[in-house]
């Protein structure tokens, strides 16, 4: 009876053993006839508060650098066992080597020994055979005569013998030839003093076979060169002359002061010449940076975990400091045709025709630090401070907590003791104050210099390259209605499926600078790095490009790289020659006026011509990486991870995007290239091709 009151009707009331009269209840859904586990509700997505929250998210990279760490630890401890274990082998070989070196410099030792006393025995046999065979009937005056003519003959050949001018076997034969007269007492003595005499040459000789071996590693002395100094951060020409031919002895020193020295660097085999470059010091604390950080949210939030978090989001950006060109350049702000007034009289500088127009670093009595534009200016250190306190100030504004107190960060700048040759950005703005009115303005294909010009001529050179400019037209609209056309015809063309709209793209605004050969001639730039559209034109010149590399190339004159002009220059002339022509003449064109002066249609009608001869051969797409610069070819319309298809005929609606909507910003008026490439695209150098 128990058992079935504690089973609840085990069988009994059609509940399958479950018990209660109303059988089994799901926990997730509420509903009868199954269990939590086989709920279907589990199958479908899952609700809010089951998803990782950030907390989460930080609590598993937390365990996967802990777990990231244990293991560069037991890296660290293998490789170094391993380093001990090769030092340790690397001990026992040089232990080795050195008892070999030893023993065979002992084995050398016994063996001149043992030589050094053959020819000690040997001469001194020779004396004795020679002492057996004296006459006993020499009377000893004429013993006594030819006693000293043999002492003064040996010593006058045993100087010869230091000198090196005979060899050790003739000296001592030819001595015991001559010492054949002598007494028998004396014999004794003169084989010693043969011995060492021939001990003395053999160690001469010896040391003269040293010399020789080596002579013929000694190099030639080098002349150094002249130390040259680079043109870029801060330097200085060298005010001392350098005779010809001169060589430097001391090293040269660099112009930097402040205790900074500059980095010399080697560029040549046969010498090193010194450049100069300026090693820039940061003067903001990056350490006490982020402690200031890390401090500001401890007092401001309470929570551990929450600050453990916040820290670990913080990021630190390094800013660099801006060139003088960047600080002083004012072309861009007289890019326009409204009028202007002449302040040539104000300036005692060169003029041509009545303005002004000059280069900075023609005048005379100018900063050198100024004459450069791509010198860097350093940091002041109340503007330092204050774009801390400011970065710190924005990077804490959304964490809710109690109000920061104002804090001192003067130790997160390094304050230099030091005079530095770099000048700061209030220095550089004084010096250009002095040129009030003028137009500052960089110089083509010659970066570090700056041009000097009355805003009359600049005006007047602005005008005739865009505004008065008849391959330009006036749209009468503004800016933003002019983009707003330009995205819809974009998505109406899918060219949004290529790449994306820029939604905080601007149109480029166009200007001009000075040609370094001739200042009164300008070159015109047109940027459009911020143009909406980047993204599907340079994908679509990457597209277009490939075409052109993979077309035929006797129909075809592009050059992946001027390495290959020779070999097809060769290869056109054995063409030539199998068709017996032995002189072949050209036509040469300013390709500058043809990028200028060629129409729209004419563009659009070679690529519709190039992208028909891939299509007739079965191609259907090309594939752009998305990341990289790889590109090819497919027969098929199957898309692959990592690339972007672009078909051939998108390739054709792409081209003529470019051309119907080349606008740009000439001062405060949208005007749009009819005539000629637009400039500043990334299609615009495959148009050409």
């Amino acid at each position: 009876m128990n058992n079935g009151n504690n089973n609840g009707g085990n069988g009994n009331n059609g509940n399958g053993g479950y018990g209660g009269r109303n059988g089994i209840t799901c926990y997730e859904c509420g509903k009868a006839g199954h269990i939590a586990r086989d709920c279907w509700s589990k199958r479908g997505p899952m609700r809010p508060n089951q998803q990782d929250d950030e907390v989460h998210v930080f609590v598993r990279e937390l365990m996967e650098e802990k777990k990231e760490e244990k293991r560069k630890r037991i890296e660290d401890e293998q490789r170094m066992l391993k380093e001990e274990d090769d030092r340790r082998r690397e001990l026992d070989i040089a232990k080795r080597t050195e008892e070999m070196k030893m023993q065979l410099q002992a084995d050398i030792e016994e063996k001149w020994r043992r030589q050094q006393e053959e020819a000690a025995n040997r001469a001194r046999e020779e004396r004795q055979e020679v002492g057996k065979e004296i006459s006993p009937g020499i009377s000893p005056q004429s013993k006594a005569i030819t006693n000293g003519k043999a002492k003064r003959k040996t010593r006058r050949q045993t100087k010869k013998k230091n000198r090196g001018k005979t060899e050790a076997r003739s000296s001592s034969s030819s001595d015991t030839s001559k010492n054949c007269r002598t007494s028998a007492s004396e014999s004794s003595e003169d084989s010693e003093e043969e011995a060492r005499r021939i001990v003395h040459i053999l160690r001469a000789e010896k040391q003269k076979q040293k010399p020789r071996k080596t002579q013929g590693r000694v190099r030639p002395a080098k002349r150094t060169p002249p130390s040259v100094y680079e043109k870029g951060e801060c330097s200085r020409r060298s005010e001392t002359p350098t005779a010809k031919g001169e060589t430097v002895t001391e090293e040269p020193r660099t112009p930097l002061t402040g205790g900074r020295k500059g980095v010399s660097a080697g560029c040549s085999r046969e010498g090193f010449v010194d450049y100069t470059l300026k090693v820039l010091h940061a003067s903001v604390l990056k350490t006490e940076v982020r402690r200031k950080v890390e401090s500001v949210i401890d007092k401001k939030m309470d929570d551990h975990a929450l600050v453990a978090f916040v820290k670990k989001k913080v990021r630190m950006v390094n800013t660099r400091n801006r060139t003088v060109g960047e600080v002083i350049h004012n072309h861009r702000r007289h890019a326009h045709t409204q009028p202007v007034s002449c302040p040539c009289e104000h300036h005692l500088l060169t003029k041509k025709d009545g303005h002004i127009l000059t280069r900075v670093s023609e005048i005379k009595n100018e900063p050198m630090f100024v004459r450069n534009a791509k010198n860097v200016t350093r940091p002041d250190e109340q503007n330092s401070k204050r774009d801390i306190i400011q970065g710190i100030s924005m990077a804490i504004a959304h964490l809710k907590g109690r109000t920061q107190e104002e804090m001192n960060f003067d130790s997160c700048v390094k304050t230099e003791n030091g005079k530095c040759a770099a000048w700061i950005e209030g220095e550089v703005r004084n010096w250009a104050s002095k040129n009030q009115g003028l137009v500052l303005v960089p110089v083509d294909r010659n970066p570090g210099d700056t041009v000097l010009i009355c805003p009359v001529l600049y005006r007047h050179g602005f005008g005739s390259t865009f505004t008065w400019n008849p391959d330009y037209e006036s749209v009468g609209k503004p800016e933003a209605e002019v983009l707003a056309r330009c995205k819809k015809e974009s998505e109406e063309a899918g060219l949004t499926e290529i790449g994306r709209w820029k939604s905080d793209g601007k149109l480029g605004r166009s200007y001009v600078i000075s040609k370094d050969k001739d200042l009164q001639r300008w070159r015109p730039i047109a940027p459009a790095c911020n143009d909406p559209a980047v993204l599907v034109q340079r994908r679509g010149a990457r597209a277009l490009h490939c075409l052109v590399t993979r077309f035929s190339r006797r129909k075809n004159f592009h050059l992946k790289s001027t390495m290959e002009l020779k070999e097809d220059l060769e290869n056109a002339g054995e063409i030539l020659s199998r068709e017996g022509c032995d002189m072949a003449m050209g036509r040469c064109y300013n390709i500058k006026e043809m990028f200028s002066s060629i129409s729209h249609a004419s563009v659009k009608d070679e690529v519709s011509d190039l992208v028909m001869h891939f299509e007739e051969q079965g191609w259907r797409q090309v594939r752009v990486a998305t990341r990289g610069k790889l590109c090819h070819m497919s027969k098929t319309d199957r898309k692959e991870p990592g690339f972007v298809t672009v078909k051939l005929d998108m390739i054709r609606t792409i081209v003529e995007y470019d051309v119907a909507d080349a606008y740009m910003m000439h001062g405060g008026v949208v005007r749009k290239q009819i005539i000629g490439i637009p400039m500043g695209r990334t299609t615009s150098q495959c148009w050409p091709q």
